[in-house]
């Protein structure tokens, strides 16, 4: 049975990369990992009940500036808990109301519902990855949480080293992030993508994978890193980490941190429709 971990640790930790000036409070966090479909190893339970992804988070909670409950228990995500978090990480697969490839609990039939009516009052949403992998509709139209998120899995290829080609330098969960940055990691292709709604961080080049992969890749660059409003709340979706070492890399968690801290309300929205503008389909 997966544990519940909850970490809160109040002292900064020195020379933190991803460490800001302290908050009044820090930002509460929930992050579910179950997998009612394909399990990523990076979020499989490890022999002290945790995973990869959790622990990461939590290593990076010992800044003081969030505290995270880690969970495999979809039923958390309703109404009553969600108004304990000030944002909610998914790291998910499939139709998270079936019990599933994992076993864990599921949630409810309402629980998509009562997730949307958090985010419109004023909730973070961030999803990882497979997140878009996660609520497919079997008669191939868009479900509520796809057209909330901004995309669907469609399909991957192979890993390789895609190019991270920044397109809004100058948004708060951009800071820092190296422009052109080259990492090895699986990377998806979408479809169901909210254009009218997305507001896009960053494209994927993938380069000679065009000619390589072309049944996946020999496509236009495309939006890898986005965002967005949903009433009073904010939408981030990033779709790497698929790969445990980039979880590991300081400048990715770096990333996970200006979400999570854009995610809570703190800075500017910046997320302004932009797809029509910088992607060319």
């Amino acid at each position: 049975m997966f544990k519940l971990f909850r970490v809160l640790v109040a002292a900064a930790v020195v020379g933190s990369s991803f460490s800001i000036a302290q908050a009044a409070e820090p930002i509460k966090v929930l992050f579910l990992s179950k997998s009612s479909g394909f399990q990523h190893s990076s979020i499989k339970e490890n022999s002290t009940g945790s995973n990869h992804v959790a622990d990461t988070l939590a290593k990076m909670s010992e800044s003081g500036d969030f505290v995270v409950t880690s969970t495999k228990d979809a039923s958390m995500i309703n109404a009553k808990t969600l108004n304990g978090f000030d944002v909610v990480i998914f790291y998910t697969t499939g139709d998270l109301t079936q019990t599933g490839t994992d076993q864990q609990k599921e949630m409810t039939g309402t629980g998509v519902a009562e997730l949307l009516n958090w985010i419109t009052a004023g909730g973070g949403f961030m999803g990882y990855h497979c997140a878009t992998d996660t609520f497919h509709m079997s008669d191939g139209s868009t479900s509520p949480y796809v057209n909330m998120i901004g995309g669907e899995f469609l399909t991957h290829g192979k890993q390789f080293k895609g190019k991270v080609n920044v397109i809004d330098k100058k948004h708060p969960t951009m800071k820092g992030f190296q422009d052109g940055w080259e990492i090895l990691d699986e990377w998806y292709v979408f479809k169901n993508k909210n254009k009218e709604d997305m507001h896009v961080l960053a494209t994927l080049d993938p380069g000679t994978q065009r000619d390589k992969q072309p049944k996946q890749y020999n496509i236009p660059d495309y939006p890898i890193i986005w965002c967005s409003t949903m009433g009073e709340g904010r939408v981030y979706y990033n779709g790497m980490g698929h790969r445990e070492d980039v979880w590991n890399r300081e400048a990715f968690q770096a990333s996970v941190w200006n979400a999570i801290n854009w995610a809570s309300g703190n800075g500017k929205t910046k997320a302004e429709p932009n797809y029509a503008d910088v992607v060319e389909d």
